[in-house]
């Protein structure tokens, strides 16, 4: 224990021995002769001092470090007030990432210290610590293993880029790690929710430590489109801040989820079908039979007044003509309602039946009626065998491939012929029915593609790619056959072989 004795210099409390007064020099030779490096900032963290241990450390003259920013000897600028204020009041030895004069990344023990006011930081070689920095990097050998391992995409990026990518994301994007690396991580993103992606990242950037997993459209290097899960974390790759993004591939089960939505509006459209068609079917009976009797009575009122009648017959004829007109209305609806009934009752449990594949199509014509319009529909019915099937589900057939056929005509948007033809004809033991449309054709990829679920050629709002996928699956589970042959330009015909009803 020291004390300070009148007049003199330092005393030895416990000896009662007198020191000599204390030399300023002193102190410059022992920190010039210390072995590790120390470095003194000043309140405002500006550097004031620094030994020889402290340059060869940083790879500099220790005069160049008077005058810098105590801040920028940490690695990471952006830390680096937070830091260098961490380790003045810490009074503890950390291990942190030191830039060198050379701009080279060197870990250093730092010791603070915070003495008059002043930040003093002792600098040490971690010698040691060599060994647990090589165990460091074997771990992140093993983590890139586990990661390269994983049925999920992963990725990590620093400012923007990737640094990082393992085999899952290199094949769900479809080209190598090389074409991948150094990228903007907003490359991936699909147009659609690139807003949503930047929002996500700025979020991460502003501190929140995660970004949680949201449904997200990205693509593919051949510019097609998937849907991922993703989710994001803050990390520190390399000794630089960076987000680690995982991406789930959940295509497919977005895809079932859309057709069991589809099939689900598909049965509550057939069950409000069934029972539209029966509300609607008793009156639509009485008035059809009203019609048919004020059509009798005209008739007969006619006759009563006979060729004398003079100017009430022209009356009676026009009421005559309005009621027939009235009466075929009615029976186009009772048609219609008949049609719906059929339509309504297409399900699986329904019985094969033999079926002219005739009645089908001009059920399936008369209910696209009102798509025809403007439109020139050529048949041609050669004889052909009865096939075995269910008249519901072959009426949706047929219904599908129509307006397949009108949606490419609309879309071809002609000024010159615009026309449908419907052939039907036997051979070799099947039923052949071709519906050919002078649209706009289909390229090489669509033909190719045309019958997958949700791969939609017609414009927006028209469907969503369902239609030709159903009308494909319905003649396949009829033992039968659909192609399709087009080019682009000289629009498409799409045949469809049954069997031959035994």
């Amino acid at each position: 224990m020291l004390a300070v004795a009148r007049g003199a210099g330092p005393v030895d409390a416990d000896h009662d021995v007198e020191l000599p007064p204390f030399d300023p020099r002193f102190a410059a030779e022992l920190l010039a002769a210390l072995p590790d490096g120390v470095v003194v900032a000043d309140p405002e963290l500006r550097i004031v001092q620094a030994n020889a241990a402290a340059g060869a450390l940083l790879g500099c003259d220790p005069a160049a470090l008077i005058g810098r920013s105590l801040p920028d000897l940490y690695w990471c600028p952006v830390e680096g007030t937070a830091l260098a204020l961490a380790d003045r009041a810490a009074r503890a030895t950390n291990a942190r990432a030191i830039r060198t004069a050379d701009g080279k990344r060197r870990v250093l023990l730092v010791h603070g210290l915070e003495i008059a006011g002043r930040c003093a930081l002792v600098l040490r070689d971690p010698g040691d610590l060599h060994d647990t920095l090589d165990r460091l990097v074997l771990s992140e050998s093993s983590l890139r293993s586990v990661s390269d391992s994983s049925p999920d995409g992963i990725c990590v990026h620093h400012q923007g880029r990737l640094v990082y990518v393992n085999r899952a994301l290199c094949a769900q994007w479809g080209g190598p790690i090389e074409e991948l690396i150094g990228r903007s991580s907003l490359d991936l993103a699909h147009p659609l929710d690139l807003e949503q992606v930047k929002a996500r990242q700025q979020s991460l950037a502003e501190g929140k430590p995660v970004a949680p997993y949201v449904d997200l459209r990205l693509k593919r290097r051949d510019g097609s489109v998937w849907v991922a899960q993703v989710g994001a974390v803050n990390v520190v790759y390399e000794g630089k801040p960076s987000v680690l993004v995982v991406a789930r591939d959940v295509t497919e089960q977005r895809q079932l989820q859309a057709r069991l939505g589809q099939v689900d509006r598909m049965v509550a459209l057939g069950t409000l079908a069934a029972g539209v068609a029966h509300e609607i079917g008793n009156p639509l009976t009485y008035v059809l039979l009203r019609l048919d009797a004020a059509t009798v009575r005209a008739a007969e009122l006619r006759r009563a007044v006979g060729a004398d009648g003079g100017h009430l017959l022209p009356i009676i004829d026009e009421l005559a003509g309005h009621v027939a007109a009235v009466s075929d209305g009615a029976r186009r609806v009772r048609a219609i309602v008949s049609e719906l009934k059929v339509f309504a009752r297409a399900d699986e449990d329904e019985e094969l039946t033999r079926i002219d594949v005739t009645a089908p199509l001009e059920r399936a014509l008369s209910m696209a009626a009102h798509e025809l319009k403007g439109l020139t529909v050529v048949r041609s019915f050669a004889p052909a065998p009865p096939v075995m099937g269910q008249s519901g589900k072959l009426t949706q057939v047929f219904l599908n491939l129509v307006l397949n056929a009108v949606h490419a005509l609309h879309a071809a948007a002609a000024a010159g012929l615009n026309e449908i033809r419907i052939a039907v004809w036997g051979e070799a033991g099947q039923t052949l029915i071709a519906i050919t449309d002078t649209g706009c054709g289909l390229g090489a990829e669509d033909v190719g593609r045309v019958f997958d679920p949700f791969y939609a050629t017609s414009t927006p709002g028209q469907g969503v790619g369902l239609g030709l996928a159903i009308t494909h699956a319905i003649v396949t589970g009829l033992a039968g056959q659909i192609r399709v042959e087009s080019q682009p330009g000289a629009g498409a015909t799409f045949t469809v072989s049954l069997p031959a009803a035994a």
